[in-house]
């Protein structure tokens, strides 16, 4: 769904990245990416080269069931371009019900601030987020 919006608003080249083939499967049905990335974000370097990307989203990846944890953002981080964005949300249920994920801990997010690797742009709360749950979104800068 993102990648039909980010198209929609005039960004071409998408890529998607998924540990999932059928959720890849079902991306490319989208004919919206120009490339489908199988893989699984996390301590694992993928196989893209630094500083590719000018924007990375990550969207329904922050949930309960820890699809994504705190190592995921030195490889985020890795990928896009220095003055590029990363940008994630989640809804505030899955805050609330995730303390054991590091992801959600302002000090994981703020260690990389501290560090030098990025800096907060947007913390915005959105208030119908998903099926009336609100949701927070965050966006960086990379450095």
């Amino acid at each position: 769904m993102v990648g039909l919006e980010l198209q929609k608003r005039g960004f071409h080249n998408l890529h998607a990245l998924d540990s999932c083939p059928a959720m890849l499967e079902m991306a490319a049905k989208k004919n919206v990416y120009s490339k489908l990335i199988c893989d699984f974000l996390g301590t694992n370097r993928l196989d893209i080269a630094n500083d590719t990307y000018d924007c990375a989203c990550m969207v329904g990846a922050i949930v309960p069931c820890c699809h994504v944890k705190d190592d995921c953002f030195e490889e985020l981080i890795r990928i896009v371009k220095p003055g590029g964005y990363i940008h994630f949300n989640m809804s505030e249920e899955s805050v609330e019900d995730c303390e054991r994920m590091e992801i959600l801990r302002e000090s994981t997010l703020k260690r990389h601030c501290d560090n030098g690797h990025w800096k907060l742009v947007e913390k915005r709360i959105t208030p119908d987020y998903f099926r009336g749950e609100r949701g927070v979104s965050q966006t960086f800068q990379v450095l």
